[in-house]
């Protein structure tokens, strides 16, 4: 049974150049512009109309919906745990240059799963690519109106955020500081005079020192961390390798580290916390953890970790995920 109504509102295709164009993600319902939702159907019989067979869709997330509508041209490109990752943003940079170049009336049509992030993101790493622009922060205000004008600014539709600094104005993800410092990343490596303009050291993260700690649910919130190299789960913290006091917590990570790293924190929650469950180094040895939701994550790629010591990150170099 599909439960389709007419839609009161159109199917929204943003033209970010003639070849590139970025539309909300599509679903069964009917097209919603103030949540970034096309109707499945309208989309795909617009995209006949105007592009016949010379459209490929870039499905930028693991959001499922029925292939078919678009006659399969579907090309899926998921990101790690939602994170972007260097190589995983050139891979897909090339595939659509490959694809426009092909033909002259090809275009690529991207979306992602909220119209936020990733399909902004590779828009503007593709300006950058395609020498449209030599600046990332310039590639992604021109994709930012170019959206925000397709949206004909909807309510709701705080996709990005303006950003002030020496009177200047600059526009930025919305709580998504990943984004925009791999944009910055990408621009870097691909005006790299030389590859060695990039490191290929490793870097050994010794710990993790966080001044305070975050409330959870219910109960007490220990945090703990999971650290992704490449896609793949390296380092897990497990309650020997936490120590807590009035000042904070400290995590033991010691892993060496290379490419693109995740450090996602999480809760770990207990039920309670009473003066027997402490032992006397403050550790929380003897609760039996529950891992809970999320709390923030870190991204970054060790080609462009300069120099030896302390890295200090605040609140605005986090992804958070749950306030």
């Amino acid at each position: 049974m599909v439960s389709l109504l007419a839609s009161k509102e159109e199917p929204v295709l943003a033209a970010i150049t003639e070849r590139v164009l970025v539309m909300p993600r599509p679903w069964e319902q009917a097209t919603m512009r103030s949540a970034r939702r096309n109707n499945i159907s309208e989309i795909a019989e617009e995209l006949d109309k105007r592009f016949k067979q010379h459209y490929m869709v870039f499905r930028l997330s693991d959001v499922k919906y029925d292939h078919s509508k678009f006659h399969f041209r579907i090309v899926h490109y998921p990101f790690f745990l939602g994170s972007p990752s260097l190589s995983g943003l050139f891979e897909i940079c090339c595939a659509i240059h490959a694809w426009v170049k092909l033909h002259p009336s090809n275009v690529a049509i991207l979306h992602c799963s909220s119209g936020r992030s990733f399909s902004p993101l590779v828009a503007a790493c593709y300006l950058v690519y395609s020498r449209t622009y030599d600046n990332g922060q310039e590639a992604l205000a021109h994709v930012a109106g170019k959206i925000q004008l397709a949206m004909k600014r909807s309510p709701g539709l705080n996709i990005f955020r303006l950003r002030r600094e020496d009177s200047e104005e600059e526009i930025s993800f919305r709580d998504l500081p990943s984004f925009e410092s791999y944009l910055n990343l990408f621009t870097i490596a691909l005006s790299a005079p030389q590859p060695d303009h990039i490191s290929k050291d490793p870097v050994f993260l010794d710990r993790i020192l966080m001044n305070a700690v975050p409330d959870g649910e219910r109960g007490v919130s220990v945090p703990m961390v999971e650290v992704y190299a490449n896609g793949t789960l390296i380092f897990e913290s497990a309650p020997a390798d936490r120590e807590m006091s009035e000042f904070g917590v400290r995590l033991q990570v010691a892993q060496w580290l290379y490419g693109d790293i995740i450090l996602l924190f999480r809760q770990c929650q207990s039920a309670s916390l009473n003066d027997s469950d402490v032992s006397e180094n403050g550790n929380h040895d003897s609760l039996i953890p529950r891992t809970g939701a999320e709390i923030f994550r870190f991204c970054i790629h060790t080609g462009f970790v300069g120099g030896v010591g302390p890295m200090q990150l605040r609140v605005r170099h986090l992804d958070i995920r749950n306030s």
